[in-house]
């Protein structure tokens, strides 16, 4: 799962939409994260606590946090990037007797169901929950939500 976030954010031309729980943000999600941004694409990251958001922050300096309906911590989810509104991959965590890991789902294209859902649900949350790495809001919000039909 570490790697299939990577080469999503590594493919990413123009904005990367990542949600994670902090025990599933890696260094190398980081400097991913901070290399797209240097490249010029817009990054968000959300449902993380107050310490995590400082170390991405302070990681990837334009990044712009966003609030999420609850915090992701108490939940099985994993890892979560949406990349340029065309692809998504959802991670779980897994944990039972024989294994502990991260098992995904994997979306492409922008008319993909998966992605459809995600970048309406993403959409709506970064027009009304935008937080700036000073800490303000910023009511330019992200994510577009056109092509929501069909699938594949």
């Amino acid at each position: 799962m570490n790697q299939r976030v990577l080469e999503f954010v590594d493919e990413a031309d123009d904005e990367v939409v990542y949600l994670t729980v902090d025990d599933r943000l890696a260094e190398d999600h980081l400097e991913a994260l901070r290399a797209a941004d240097e490249g010029g694409v817009e990054v968000y990251v959300g449902g993380v606590p107050p310490t995590v958001r400082e170390r991405v922050e302070a990681a990837v300096p334009s990044v712009v946090s966003f609030e999420t309906l609850r915090e992701w911590s108490d939940t099985p989810a994993g890892s979560l990037p949406v990349v340029d509104g065309r692809a998504a991959l959802v991670g779980v965590r897994v944990r039972d007797a024989d294994r502990t890991g991260e098992v995904a789902i994997r979306g492409s294209e922008r008319r993909n169901s998966l992605v459809v859902v995600l970048r309406a649900i993403l959409a709506r949350r970064l027009e009304t929950h935008v937080r700036t790495p000073e800490g303000g809001s910023d009511d330019a919000g992200g994510g577009d939500v056109d092509g929501a039909g069909g699938s594949e």
